[in-house]
């Protein structure tokens, strides 16, 4: 029943510093995290109450997003990381989560209708 109020707690800190806009890195150093955990938090957050963990970045039209394209060794699969993100030294697959990755490129996506919910 304790542990409850810890992560309500916890929970509520990481609602504060990411609606004043700090980074995944910044949240992550404040809670004694990483950040990546401090990403998958928020995205569960965001899955469970959209309205109250809105997607921050704006985005202007058309979207140019630069990503690198990598393919797990392990199960095949093909996947694009965006390059701006904090956490990009820590990139695993995201099917099977294998480290053993090739890139294959760098590349832009251009993104024309862009909806966040």
């Amino acid at each position: 029943m304790q542990n409850q109020g810890v992560r309500s707690k916890t929970k509520q800190l990481i609602h504060e510093l990411f609606m004043d806009g700090k980074s995944f890195k910044e949240i992550a150093e404040t809670i004694g995290s990483n950040a990546c955990a401090v990403s998958h938090r928020v995205r569960l957050y965001r899955q469970k109450d959209p309205e109250l963990w809105p997607r921050l970045k704006k985005y202007n039209d058309p979207l140019n997003i630069e990503a690198e394209v990598y393919k797990c060794l392990d199960c095949e699969v093909l996947f694009a990381i965006e390059k701006e993100l904090e956490f990009f030294k820590d990139v695993t697959c995201p099917f099977c989560w294998e480290t053993r990755l090739q890139m294959i490129s760098s590349t832009v996506f251009k993104v024309k209708n862009l909806e966040t919910h």
